[in-house]
């Protein structure tokens, strides 16, 4: 009992920040990164709070690996509110990076509910602060929100934005066995490894009073000391601060760390076919124990499925990006295909669902409508998709639903030779490759199942080869 008492501590942790908002740049100067303090590179701004200490940090978490040059962030960072503390009642207000960090549906169960910011509940989840359940200053378990936000593909948008992380929530406190993506007995050096190892921490700080989450981007151990260097949460006035990690003075607060969050993008190649799915839960009224609930994605009946896999199911929701549905690529290549989503639980409420196939590199994409699903104990709530065989492109040679450099890998040492087929460039049947299959493969390249996505420095290239194969010819 007493680790759990402590668990639930360290997870509803309150994050007052409009309690604490008053002690703003304006009355505290901070203190600046001192002589030997590692810092890391390309860091992101230091944003202003937005409905949440924590959504703002992790916000500037995705942001800073977005200027690592991985695509991790809807939109850009680039316009976070300048003031500081900073709310409001403009619908417009609420783009690109605000929205991304807490969005107006988010605010407006806020002010419906009579908090002084965001809730969670209510809606269906589409920002940070959703994801972490910002609610009157708490959160919920960062490791899985993060996950779960990263790999969320937003469906008011046409572009594919779910991208793969991994995620840990770390303790300072000793509560017993660790937990998945949770571990405890957590110190002042394991942070320094992970700075070290080039991965900044949303840190979760206690006063005793008050509490407050900051993204921890560096470190000075110098002459003994344990500080770190942070981005505060609560704006540009601060900039880079650099406080100790237990019992800082800097502000006069007393703030220590307690714990942090860590998110790392994976990389890795996608499937040619691939699945993605979302389960949002994050309506009123659903309790918080995912106990009960099952998630199969299959193919073919649902009750006597052709191919089928179950999921894991975590707190709130369940994301799933780049589900390897390669061992399916054959059964895929037939005229149609019927795809289910199948939700169990054993409590009564609405959610919402939506999944895609992916076909072709992430470059086609059979959607479903997300929709709202009454999910009533004992029966199943089940989504389903029909996918049809994409129209071939004349010059996709290796068969993955788009002309480009591996087509043309096999295309070009082909040119000028006989007794050939379509897999080899013969893409006008009459047995060999020539200028009549190169003025058909040309105007194709750079299209995916009929869609043009044109690369005009690989088009360059193509033309400099094109030349070569001519003077071959002659």
């Amino acid at each position: 009992m007493r680790n759990f008492v402590g668990l639930r501590r360290l997870i509803w942790l309150c994050v007052w920040a409009m309690v604490l908002c008053p002690l703003s740049a304006d009355a505290q100067a901070g203190r600046a990164p001192l002589p030997g303090a590692v810092i890391l590179s390309n860091l992101p701004t230091d944003s202003c709070w937005w409905y949440g200490c924590t959504p703002t940090a992790a916000g500037m978490l995705f942001g800073y690996w977005e200027n690592q040059g991985i695509d991790a962030y809807p939109g850009s960072q680039d316009n976070m509110p300048s003031s500081f503390p900073h709310t409001s009642s403009n619908p417009a207000d609420f783009t690109d990076a605000r929205g991304v960090v807490a969005g107006w549906a988010n605010a407006q169960s806020g002010v419906s509910s009579g908090l002084t910011y965001g809730s969670w509940t209510g809606h269906y989840a589409d920002s940070l602060a959703d994801f972490l359940l910002t609610q009157n200053g708490a959160s919920g378990r960062a490791d899985y929100a993060l996950m779960n936000f990263g790999a969320w593909d937003d469906p008011r948008t046409p572009e594919i934005e779910s991208r793969k992380f991994d995620a840990n929530q770390v303790s300072t406190f000793n509560l017993g066995t660790n937990l998945p993506h949770y571990f405890f007995d957590w110190t002042y050096q394991d942070y320094v490894s992970e700075i070290d190892a080039g991965r900044p921490m949303m840190l979760s700080l206690d006063s005793g009073i008050y509490g407050h989450s900051v993204l921890g981007v560096g470190y000075n151990n110098t002459a003994g000391k344990q500080d770190y260097v942070l981005l505060t949460a609560w704006g540009p006035a601060w900039g880079l601060q650099e406080w100790e990690w237990a019992n800082e003075t800097a502000t006069g607060t007393g703030w220590s760390v307690n714990g942090g969050t860590e998110a790392t993008p994976l990389i890795s190649p996608t499937p040619q076919l691939s699945a993605y799915f979302h389960i949002d839960r994050n309506m009123e009224g659903w309790p918080s124990s995912p106990d009960g609930m099952t998630v199969t994605l299959g193919r073919g009946n649902p009750d006597s499925p052709d191919w089928s896999m179950n999921f894991p199911v975590d707190i709130w929701t369940t994301t799933q990006t780049d589900i390897d549905l390669t061992s399916q690529i054959n059964a895929f290549g037939s005229n149609e295909q019927n795809w289910f989503l199948k939700v169990t639980y054993d409590h009564t409420g609405d959610t919402i669902m939506d999944f895609q196939i992916r076909y072709g590199f992430d470059q086609l994409v059979f959607k479903s409508a997300d929709s709202p699903v009454t999910i009533v104990p004992g029966m199943s709530a089940i989504m389903y998709l029909t996918t049809q065989n994409p129209e071939p492109v004349a010059g996709d040679l290796d068969h993955d639903c788009d002309v480009d450099i591996f087509d043309w890998a096999i295309f070009q040492p082909n040119f000028g030779s006989s007794g050939m087929t379509y897999d080899d460039g013969d893409l006008d049947g009459d047995g060999d490759v020539d200028i009549f299959d190169w003025a058909i493969f040309q105007p194709n390249y750079g299209t995916n199942c009929g869609n043009p996505i044109p690369e005009p420095a690989t088009l360059i290239l193509l033309a400099l080869g094109a030349v070569a194969m001519l003077k071959r010819r002659k």
